[in-house]
């Protein structure tokens, strides 16, 4: 049986365990650009090192699902495998490869409100030029994921998001190899500290 000092001990230990694991937690549940990049399946899609995979989806109203499922967003990014119909397409809901559109070289949000009210919300590739409405204010949008935003004369308000790197249009990309791991390394972590202090 542990002295009471050192129960302690061994608690402030797990504690300190317990706090690097959250800090490195969030980070290896992220699927890195190079796992998504490297992956081998023998689908019919044809796919470039190089090319850039956004999320794609789009919304008429507030709250809907491109901006809500995210959950599900993060799950399709995240995974290794990339699943294809026989004609090609990716079976992804919210994953799209634009290695496939010329010089679509971005990620995009853009969002169209009139009054508060949500008339458009995207999540697309981009080729950072075009965009539902040609106004000034867009003309010249940097890809630093800052939003930009400019008005039409019949009260609409279009602001737009671009950014360069995958999946950088929405949440990080989960993966569940990743998600499994950490998990059972928690489980051993506790069950260590029952049998140290118990």
């Amino acid at each position: 049986m542990l002295s009471k000092t050192g129960s302690i001990q061994i608690l402030e230990m797990l504690l300190v365990l317990f706090l690097c694991c959250g800090t490195l937690i969030p980070q290896s549940l992220a699927s890195t650009t190079q796992d998504i990049r490297s992956s081998t399946d023998n689908s019919t899609e044809q796919t470039n090192v190089n090319d850039l995979w956004c999320y794609s989806c789009s919304d008429t109203k507030r709250g809907a699902d491109c901006q809500a499922n995210i959950k599900t967003m993060a799950g399709e990014a995240g995974e290794v495998q990339r699943k294809t119909t026989q004609d090609g397409r990716n079976t992804r809901k919210y994953v799209k490869n634009c290695g496939g559109y010329y010089n679509f070289t971005y990620c995009l949000i853009e969002t169209i409100e009139n009054r508060g009210e949500v008339h458009s919300y995207i999540r697309d590739c981009s080729d950072g030029v075009s965009f539902s409405y040609s106004l000034a204010k867009l003309t010249n949008v940097h890809p630093d994921n800052q939003t930009t935003c400019g008005y039409t004369g019949q009260g609409y308000v279009i602001c737009v998001r671009l950014c360069r790197s995958d999946f950088c249009n929405g949440p990080r990309p989960l993966s569940a190899a990743n998600t499994d791991k950490n998990r059972n390394g928690l489980l051993f972590i506790l069950f260590m500290a029952y049998y140290l202090v118990f």
